[in-house]
Formats: C-alpha cells, structure tokens, sequence
C-alpha cells in the first residue's frame, strides 16, 4: 500500500498496522511526499516537487536523522513506543545542526500516533507543539511555508540536485 496522506498512517499506526520503525518511517516518507506534491504551500511546491521529493529516500540514512530537509529535522521512533528515545536523538541532531549555522532549526518527533514539534532558535529549545502526528507534522510544515527553505550545509546543495 502507498500512503498518501499523513492521517491515514497515523490511523493504520493506531491499527497496528506498522510491525517496525522502518515500515512506519517508509510509509511517513511516502505521505510526506504526497502531502509535499498537493504542497503545503505555493511557494515550496516546485522545489518540493522537482528536487525534495525525487531525492528524499536518498536523505535517509544511519547515523543522521530519519529526515532532514534543509533545517528541519525529523526523527520516526517505532510503532507506539514513547517519544522519550527519539526526543534525546532529534535534540542532539537539532544542536548539531545549530553548531553550523545561526538560523533557527526545526524539528518533529514522531511514533506514528502522537508528535512533537520543536524549535532550537538563539541557543534556546522550545516545545512548541504536541498532539496527534498528522495535526502536528501539518501544522509544522503550514508554519514553515511562511518561512524560507534555508540551505544549512553545502552538502544540501549536492543532495537535493545531484551535482
């Protein structure tokens, strides 16, 4: 099954659907993707479609968050397990990160039901939103369409287009 929309891997996670983190981070990806195609935004949609998206599986990897887009960083803990492992981790990253650049970073946690969303900016970590995966993953990428998509690293340039 592709997933399509957040909410539907948020209900399936609920379901027991997910036996594993990486099945559980496969279908978030894949609904991300499509909640990034039918795009938050206007303004992110052609980056978003012709860049991100083709190349996010690639961004994936061990040892560096689950997802990182420019300065948003996500971390996907396993199926109804607490955020508690994830939260150290997406921290960590999130202040690594921040040693490289002044701008604020982002961040979302997640297990499939329930997500955090936090923000590193002037050296200070704030919660700024817990509750159901879908409705905090949507609200965060709303926030940031107002916002622009930063380069952090030079490495951002080669992932997204390759060269």
């Amino acid at each position: 099954m592709v997933y399509t929309s957040l909410y539907r891997v948020e209900e399936d996670c609920k379901k027991g659907i997910f036996k594993n983190e990486a099945e559980l981070r496969q279908a978030f990806v894949e609904a991300l993707k499509t909640e990034l195609e039918e795009s938050f935004c206007k303004d992110i949609l052609a980056i978003a479609r012709n860049y991100i998206i083709p190349r996010l599986d690639e961004m994936i990897g061990k040892g560096k968050p689950d997802v990182r887009i420019f300065n948003i960083v996500i971390e996907v803990e396993p199926p109804n397990k607490p955020l508690d492992k994830g939260r150290k981790q997406l921290h960590d990253y999130m202040n690594s990160l921040r040693s490289e650049t002044d701008i604020a970073i982002h961040g979302l946690v997640t297990n499939g039901i329930e997500a955090e969303y936090w923000l590193l900016d002037n050296n200070e970590l704030k919660c700024k939103q817990r509750g159901s995966m879908a409705q905090v993953v949507g609200d965060t990428f709303l926030r940031l369409c107002s916002e622009k998509m930063v380069v952090v690293k030079p490495e951002d340039i080669t992932d997204i287009f390759g060269v």
